[in-house]
C-alpha cells in the first residue's frame, strides 16, 4: 500500500491519472475497487507534489478525492474510511510543507468535505484524525492550514470526544499573540477556541473554556490587549452558538471593558463582526459556525443598553466611532420587530449615527429604516420629523467614500417619496439637485438606484 510523502516512489503520469480518476470515481461500488482508486489518487497527488506540479493540477486531484469519497461513501460497508482519513491528512501535510498559502487555502474546502463525509461512517475513528493532526499543530511553524483543518475536526466530534480541551484551550492561546499579524492564522485559531467552547461536553466545561479565552475575565482595561479582546469575542461566538447564557453576560463584561479606549474598542467591533457573521472561511459554513437568530436577538438585547450608556457619555471621537459601528453591527444582525420593541433607545442613537461621519453606521442606519417605515406606527412618527431626516440622507448620498452608502441613500430617498406630500414637498427641489448628482455617478448601482428614486420625486415636484 503506497503511502503518501514516499519521494521514493516510481513516476507517475499525474496527467493521464487525472484523464482517468474523474469518471471512475462515480462508478465505485465495491471496496477492492474503491482501495485502488484511491491508491491512484494518492501516489497522484504524492507525484505533484514531490515533482511541484502546477498547483490547479493539485487542487483538482484533492477535489477528485472530494467526489471519491462522496461516492464511496453511499456504500456500506465503508471498510478503508479510517486509511482513507489519514492518507487525506498526510496529503494535506504535504502541500502546507511546500509553503503555498494560496494552495493551501484552495484545498482546504474540498479537504474538510471528505472529513466531514468519512466522520459520518460507522467506525470511523475520528479521534485518530484529531490526534494527528493535533501533533501537528504542536509542531513549530503551524501556517493557517494546519490549523484551519483541526478547528475544522474539532467541529465534527462529540464534546466527549475531545481530550484535555482546557489544556489545548491554554495552547491555542498562548499562540495567538505570534500569529496575530497573520490573519489566516490567527482567524483559525479563533476558529478552534470557538469551537471547543461550542463542543465541550457540558455547559460547565464550556463555561471554564469561555472564561479562560476572556482576557483575564475582563478585569481591567491596563490588562487587556487587542488580540486579547478579539480572542474574548471568538469565544463568545462559540458560547452563544452553543446557546450558553454565560456568554452574553461575557459580551456585557468585554464590551464595557473596552469601551473608553480607542484602540481596545475597534478590537471589541472586529470581535463583534466576528460573532453575528455566519459565513466564515476557516469554518466552512459548519453548523458549530453560526448563531441562532434567537440568540443574536438576546444578545442585541443585552448590549443595547451599555451601548447607549457609553454613546451617550464618551466625548473622544474614536470610541464613539467604533461604539456606533458596534451598534450597527447589531443593528442590521436582528428583526425589524426586534428594532421596534426597543424604539425608545435605538431610534436616537440611529440618528447619532446619521449625524456622524462613520460609513458603518450610517449604511446600517440607512438601510434598516426602510423596513421600519413598514410599520404604520413607525411611519406616522417618522413622518412628523422627516424633513430633518432628508437633509441627513441628502449628505450621504453626496458621500464619496462609499458606493453603498451612496445607493442605500438613493434607495431611502425612493421610499421617502411615499410619505404624505405636504410633509416631504418643500424639499423636492434639494433632494432632485442631489439626485442629479446621483444619475451621474461613476458607479452603475448608484446611477440606477437614483435614476428610480428621482422619477419619484420629480412627479412631488411637479403635483406642487
Amino acid at each position: 500500500m503506497h503511502i503518501v510523502g514516499d519521494e521514493n516512489a516510481p513516476a507517475f503520469d499525474v496527467s493521464k491519472a487525472l484523464g482517468i480518476l474523474e469518471p471512475i470515481c462515480l462508478l465505485i461500488t465495491i471496496q477492492d475497487a474503491a482501495q485502488n482508486l484511491f491508491e491512484i489518487l494518492f501516489r497522484s497527488l504524492d507525484a505533484s507534489l514531490v515533482r511541484m506540479h502546477d498547483a490547479e493540477v493539485i487542487v483538482s486531484l484533492f477535489e477528485i478525492l472530494k467526489v471519491a469519497v462522496e461516492e464511496r461513501g453511499k456504500f456500506e460497508p465503508f471498510e478503508e474510511a479510517n486509511w482513507v482519513g489519514q492518507q487525506t491528512v498526510l496529503a494535506l501535510e504535504s502541500v502546507i510543507r511546500k509553503r503555498n498559502d494560496i494552495l493551501t487555502q484552495k484545498i482546504s474546502a474540498p479537504f474538510i468535505r471528505s472529513l466531514k463525509i468519512l466522520s459520518r461512517v460507522d467506525g470511523f475513528d475520528a479521534m485518530s484524525i484529531e490526534k494527528l493532526l493535533w501533533k501537528k499543530v504542536r509542531e513549530e511553524d503551524i501556517g493557517g492550514g494546519i490549523m484551519f483543518s483541526y478547528g475544522s475536526v474539532i467541529g465534527l466530534l462529540r464534546g466527549e470526544e475531545i481530550t484535555d480541551p482546557e489544556y489545548k484551550m491554554e495552547y491555542l492561546l498562548s499562540l495567538f499573540p505570534q500569529y496575530f499579524d497573520n490573519r489566516w492564522v490567527a482567524e483559525s485559531i479563533g476558529g478552534t477556541i470557538s469551537a471547543l467552547v461550542n463542543k465541550a461536553k457540558d455547559d460547565d466545561l464550556s463555561d471554564r473554556l469561555l472564561n479562560m479565552a476572556l482576557p483575564r475575565a475582563c478585569g481591567g482595561v491596563h490588562e487587556l490587549t487587542p488580540s486579547s479582546v478579539i480572542l474574548g469575542w471568538m469565544a463568545i461566538k462559540g458560547g452563544g452558538a452553543r446557546g450558553n447564557t454565560a456568554a452574553m453576560d461575557a459580551a456585557v463584561r468585554l464590551l464595557q471593558a473596552t469601551a473608553r479606549d480607542g484602540n481596545l474598542c475597534a478590537s471589541s467591533l472586529a470581535g463583534v463582526k466576528y460573532v453575528v457573521e455566519d459565513e466564515l472561511i476557516f469554518l466552512y459554513g459548519e453548523g458549530y459556525a453560526v448563531i441562532s437568530p434567537l440568540y443574536k436577538q438576546k444578545l442585541f438585547s443585552f448590549l443595547l443598553s451599555p451601548l447607549d450608556q457609553y454613546i451617550g457619555k464618551t466625548n473622544e471621537a474614536l470610541c464613539l466611532d467604533q461604539l456606533l459601528s458596534i451598534f450597527g453591527c447589531l443593528l442590521v444582525s436582528v428583526p425589524s420587530e426586534v428594532v421596534l420593541d426597543n424604539r425608545d433607545t435605538v431610534f436616537p442613537m440611529v440618528f447619532k449615527g446619521l449625524e456622524g461621519t462613520n460609513v458603518d453606521v450610517k449604511l446600517s442606519s440607512l438601510l434598516l429604516l426602510p423596513k421600519l417605515w413598514e410599520n404604520i406606527a413607525i411611519r406616522e412618527s417618522f413622518s412628523l420629523i422627516i424633513g430633518n431626516f432628508i437633509g441627513q440622507v441628502v449628505v450621504a448620498l453626496c458621500d464619496s467614500r462609499s458606493k453603498l452608502l451612496r445607493k442605500a441613500a438613493a434607495d431611502c430617498l425612493a421610499c421617502i417619496s411615499t410619505f404624505p406630500h405636504e410633509k416631504i414637498y418643500p424639499h423636492s427641489e434639494h433632494v432632485l439637485s442631489a439626485l442629479d448628482s446621483g444619475v451621474s455617478d461613476r458607479k452603475k448601482m448608484v446611477r440606477k438606484a437614483a435614476v428610480r428614486a428621482r422619477a419619484f420625486w420629480l412627479r412631488i415636484g411637479d403635483q406642487g
